[in-house]
Parts: structure tokens; sequence; C-alpha cells
């Protein structure tokens, strides 16, 4: 009986046991390693990254977080693991 009671929620219905959490996570660019060469931003399944405006002193535009979009980040970490530079990574937000 305990245990039937844990599964209840606030609503007096069951809660799923097998729901899927949902990670999240902030990216951080390291733009003097950033060579624009676009990987992260064509491969984030969110679309959260695109390329800047600015120049950094090498002559590159580094990828960026686009404006609006820093907490759809689903920490995946496909940009990291595409990033020839090891110019971007992904710190998971805890929950």
């Amino acid at each position: 009986m305990a245990i039937a009671n844990s599964l209840q929620t606030s609503h007096g219905s069951r809660a799923p046991i097998d729901k899927p959490t949902r990670h999240h996570g902030t990216v951080h660019v390291i733009e003097l390693r950033c060579k624009e060469c676009n990987f992260c931003v064509q491969f984030c399944p969110e679309e959260v990254l695109e390329i800047s405006d600015h120049y950094t002193p090498r002559g590159y535009r580094p990828a960026r977080v686009k404006t609006g979009k820093e907490g759809d980040c689903i920490a995946c970490r496909f940009c990291e693991h595409v990033c020839p530079d090891y110019a971007i990574y992904v710190v998971e937000d805890s929950p």
C-alpha cells in the first residue's frame, strides 16, 4: 500500500514511472579557439547556435548562442563532439 501511495501525484492519479527526464545545459564558446567551421551550428538539433557578427583577432566569426535561445539547449553535446578545435562545451544544468 505504501508503494501505491508513493506513486500518487497531488491530483490523485498515478505518475508514470518511465517518463524520461529532459536535461538542459548552457553552451559556452571559447571565441579565440573558434575558426568559424559552422559544424556546431549545422548539427545543433535545437538550433540554439549561430555565427556571430563580430570578428576575433584571428579574423574569424565565432559561434554564439542565439538571443532568446539560452534556455533551449538539451545538453546533447553534439556541438562538443563535432568541433575540431575544442572551442565549445556544454555545462549541464542541475535539476
